[in-house]
């Protein structure tokens, strides 16, 4: 009993130690795993403070774990900590208690810390090379590796040391994904709350080509034409969209004009890109662009930053999955290219129709009604229509029929001016020579423009006079034409690169050219004579010449007109050029 006194206090102190700020700063898992390990040590000391000794107390607990004759509690504990479905051996269990009396608690903790990493030396180049924006494979980088000397950079060790590192160093690194894709990936952004924006306020608006071929209204080939869509910020509500060749300022003037009449409502403000579309003069200028006539500001979106305008990019995805892979003609990323490659040939040949204009746009009205009545997830299970219901409007106060009418200022000069190379005149507008009005046009027809004052009051109908010859009535044809001019043009361009192409490759004549160039540049060396040559050299052509003169000699007689003379010439000489050219016969 004596002995159990003297035991006692230590293990109170013990368990006063188990408190601190080191302890708290542990990672969760050593701390349970010491806890765990503290309970297993305290029952043995329990067990060797009622008597006897540690080395029968730590045998028999052993015994006690594998035939599980303990509390289950501490059955469980024991072989969790031990080692497949074993208790913790004898030693194991000696230094554990013999840590804990030194140290509590922290001394329990789990000391091992992993094995040290092995420093090579090619490790920083490693990461140089993975973190390009080719994406090289971890086998291509170990292969640079030992090209550039580092023996060492086995593939499975740059493998392990590559995938060792946080994603932002290796596969996601900004260097690798590029500065686009990483921003759009990896970094944050803010979500912006659409709740509090009221219904109709902010118009988002966009171009984008269907993910579909369709027969072209005129040609009949496969074409992709180009959807402009205005949606509604807060209640997500397609309120306008329009259909043409490509986008342009007047895709972009009708799908608005669509909006604005069909609802008789104008928003304050449109979030748009910097397009040609959306920013041209005609809609964007700031006196009297298309915007500016009913007082809508503009938000102009960050170049390459599709969540800027992330409602109407969302609802594109959703046209495409939802409408667009419904046509056989289907030309998304993800569409098989051996299927849509057939049809495409198919189409060529006559041997597969493909969808019209008319059964697409059709169809793409049916579907936008649908998207109104759905149920939308970001509007509380509310539809955009349900939404939309409760719009404030504000009334365009413009005639409808002059709505789609863009405006330009003009300069007036002897009762006319000139407005896109047409030139119009009216009497009422003498009074105003000089001055600088307003002229509004009919994009359909050019045959009459409205004039107005600086604050848009009607003077006159000025009549077309005079234009260039070649622009037509309407100007959407005139900016078909444009279009046209420009592919035209381009086409040429790369015609005219193509046949650059042809003359720069290098054909076999070519090559054959080269050998002879460079065995000429190699006889042209001069190279050192060693030695003397001994052989005596054979002269052939001495002998020929001598034969050569011998005949010119017999020949020699030259009639002179001018004085009657003959005058024989015996000479040893001979003119080699002379003979060459007029004696080919005998050379």
């Amino acid at each position: 009993m004596n002995q159990l006194a003297r035991k006692a206090p230590s293990l109170s102190l013990v368990t006063n130690s188990s408190a601190g700020t080191e302890w708290d700063q542990l990672p969760e898992v050593k701390r349970e795993l010491a806890s765990d390990r503290e309970r297993i040590v305290k029952h043995l000391i329990d067990l060797e403070n009622q008597g006897g000794s540690m080395r029968a107390i730590v045998d028999n607990f052993i015994a006690q774990v594998k035939y599980n004759r303990l509390s289950n509690d501490i059955n469980k504990l024991a072989l969790k900590l031990g080692r497949k479905d074993n208790p913790p051996s004898r030693a194991t269990l000696y230094n554990w208690i013999a840590a804990f009396k030194e140290h509590g608690i922290m001394g329990l903790i789990k000391k091992h810390k992993g094995s040290e990493r092995k420093i090579y030396g090619w490790e920083a180049v490693a990461l140089r090379y993975y973190s390009q924006p080719q994406k090289p494979g971890i086998d291509t980088v170990a292969l640079w590796l030992r090209r550039d000397g580092f023996d060492t950079a086995t593939n499975a060790r740059v493998r392990s040391y590559i995938k060792s590192m946080p994603a932002n160093l290796s596969e996601n690194s900004r260097k690798r994904l590029g500065a686009k894709e990483h921003r759009d990936t990896q970094k944050s952004f803010v979500r912006r709350d659409t709740t509090v924006i009221p219904v109709g306020y902010i118009y988002q608006g966009d171009g984008h080509t269907i993910d579909a071929y369709l027969g072209h209204p005129q040609t009949g080939k496969s074409w992709r034409p180009e959807l402009t869509v205005w949606i509604d910020v807060r209640s997500r509500y397609i309120v306008g969209w329009f259909i043409s060749e490509s986008e342009s300022a007047l895709s972009t003037l009708f799908a608005l004009s669509h909006a604005l009449m069909q609802h008789d409502h104008v928003p304050a403000m449109l979030h748009i890109d910097n397009g040609a579309g959306f920013k041209s003069k005609m809609v964007n200028d700031k006196s009297r662009g298309f915007y500016a006539r009913f007082s809508i500001e503009t938000i102009f979106s960050i170049p390459g930053n599709p969540k800027g305008k992330g409602q109407v990019e969302r609802w594109f995805r959703t046209l495409r999955d939802q409408h667009d892979k419904m046509y056989d003609t289907y030309c998304g990323h993800d569409m098989a290219p051996d299927v849509l490659n057939k049809i495409v040939r198919d189409a060529k040949a006559n041997k597969y129709e493909l969808p019209t204009l008319q059964d697409y746009t059709a169809s793409l009205a049916t579907f936008i009604e649908q998207y109104n009545n759905t149920v939308h997830s970001a509007l509380d299970g509310k539809t955009p229509a349900q939404l939309w219901a409760t719009l404030e409007r504000v009334p365009i106060e413009i005639p409808a029929h002059a709505i789609c009418w863009p405006q330009k200022e003009v300069n007036v000069k002897r009762q006319g001016f000139r407005l896109d190379k047409r030139e119009y005149m009216a009497p009422e507008l003498q009074q105003y020579n000089g001055t600088k009005l307003v002229a509004e046009y009919n994009v359909h027809d050019d045959s009459i423009v409205r004039v107005l004052t600086q604050d848009e009051r009607w003077i006159c109908d000025a009549k077309l006079v005079n234009k260039a010859h070649y622009l037509p009535a309407s100007r959407i044809e005139e900016n078909e034409h444009k279009r046209l001019k420009g592919q035209t043009k381009r086409l040429q361009s790369r015609i005219d690169e193509n046949e650059k192409r042809v003359g720069s490759n290098i054909t076999h004549d070519q090559v054959l050219d080269g050998i002879n160039n460079f065995t000429g540049e190699l006889d042209e060396i001069e190279t050192p004579k060693l030695e003397q040559d001994t052989k005596p050299s054979i002269d052939l052509l001495t002998p020929l010449l001598n034969e050569i003169t011998h005949a010119d000699e017999q020949k020699s007689e030259i009639f002179l007109d001018d004085h009657h003379v003959v005058e024989e010439e015996k000479t040893s000489t001979i003119d080699l050029s002379r003979n060459s050219h007029n004696d080919k016969g005998e050379l």
